[in-house]
């Protein structure tokens, strides 16, 4: 993770024109005139990982206690670009009830034969290692795959451990909602799943399709390279925004944290 330096795009990355949500987005937060303080952009991540589980239960009333993961899917981003990807069924004995079979498109039979969830799990920790999570409706995501890591009895990657490592900072997140910066970010319209941000900012859906794991992670990828470029506009900074400026999106708290920036003084931070 860098600190203090800027991430800088490698490539252009389609933006959403500013007009199009300016005055109904973050002018409350930002005035367009307003230059946002250094340590909104003091600890820049090298890399994320967007996650995305597909589980045995439908989403609305899905439970890890009761139900498993299925499917998981994840796309590692440096900048805008996609690196790496990660993709695996996992083994699945249970029922599956007819509207998870109808939306994911996973049949009982594809999960017989799928790899054990202990041997999912170990290659995803490998995937994750370090860096942020991204995930869309993150509470979903990160609350099976804690449950699932803590039931096989295997060491979670960093940013699904339930305590922060001294090393560090305890007020940088390990987990970004892009649910959450979305809803900040595009107040004009009035859904922010995946599938209503792919019609609204006319992205092509993912070739996976959607409502399965790498498919979802992918088009968040999108959504979230469009997301990172429209507050670099907004703000009129160049640099990859930080964590603390995605957390304090995401938690709604720019007001508190605009207060600590300006009598805030800024060194940098070993993270």
């Amino acid at each position: 993770m860098k600190c203090s330096t800027a991430a800088h795009w490698v490539r252009q990355v389609r933006t959403v024109p500013i007009s199009r949500f300016w005055s109904s987005s973050l002018a409350s937060y930002w005035p367009p005139t307003a230059d946002l303080p250094d340590p909104f952009y003091s600890c820049v991540p090298d890399d994320v990982v967007v996650v995305d589980v597909e589980a045995s239960g439908y989403w609305r009333a899905g439970n890890p206690r009761k139900d498993r993961v299925i499917e998981v899917g994840a796309v590692r981003l440096r900048g805008p670009v996609v690196v790496d990807t990660f993709q695996s069924l996992v083994q699945y004995s249970g029922l599956l009830s007819t509207d998870i079979i109808n939306l994911t498109r996973i049949t009982p039979d594809m999960l017989r034969t799928a790899p054990d969830v202990k041997s999912v799990l170990s290659s995803l920790e490998r995937f994750i290692g370090t860096d942020t999570l991204v995930a869309h409706n993150a509470s979903f995501d990160v609350s099976f795959l804690q449950w699932e890591f803590l039931h096989e009895r295997i060491a979670a990657p960093r940013a699904l451990q339930p305590s922060v490592p001294s090393s560090m900072p305890e007020h940088l997140p390990k987990v970004l909602c892009s649910l959450k910066i979305a809803r900040r970010v595009f107040k004009e319209t009035q859904s922010h799943s995946i599938e209503s941000l792919i019609g609204y900012l006319k992205l092509l859906p993912p070739q996976q399709g959607l409502h399965r794991a790498l498919g979802d992670a992918m088009s968040t990828s999108e959504i979230w390279n469009i997301m990172m470029k429209s507050i670099q506009t907004m703000t009129r900074n160049h640099r990859y925004p930080s964590l603390q400026l995605l957390d304090a999106l995401q938690t709604g708290k720019i007001a508190e944290f605009e207060s600590i920036c300006r009598t805030w003084q800024f060194k940098e931070l070993d993270c």
